[in-house]
């Protein structure tokens, strides 16, 4: 699916050696919120701010990824190459935060 993942979702049936892969997205995926809350800070209520991390990390951030880093994500397939995975953080934590700060 060039979309979304359809596989491994919270480590669904995943091998034990991809653990630490795991591990660096969920910290990618945090650091995609942190970008977004230094944009929003004094700006949102704590919990409006919780519920935007949730579903940040646990939806729009993995949906990107997996545009980018998926072998079958559909940016992958128009030649996209992301080397050290900066510029997908970077891009969604600053379209939120621009979003957000608007």
């Amino acid at each position: 699916n060039p979309f979304i993942g359809t596989k491994d979702f919270f480590l669904a049936g995943t091998d034990a050696s991809q653990y630490a892969n795991y591990y660096s997205g969920y910290v990618f995926a945090a650091t995609a919120a942190t970008i977004c809350s230094g944009a929003i800070s004094e700006r949102a209520i704590l919990f409006a701010y919780f519920f935007f991390t949730t579903l940040m990390t646990g939806f729009i951030y993995p949906t990107v990824v997996h545009w980018v880093w998926s072998d079958n994500g559909w940016l992958v397939n128009l030649d996209y190459i992301d080397f050290a995975g900066s510029s997908v953080v970077h891009c969604v934590g600053g379209t939120a935060a621009l979003v957000g700060a608007i």
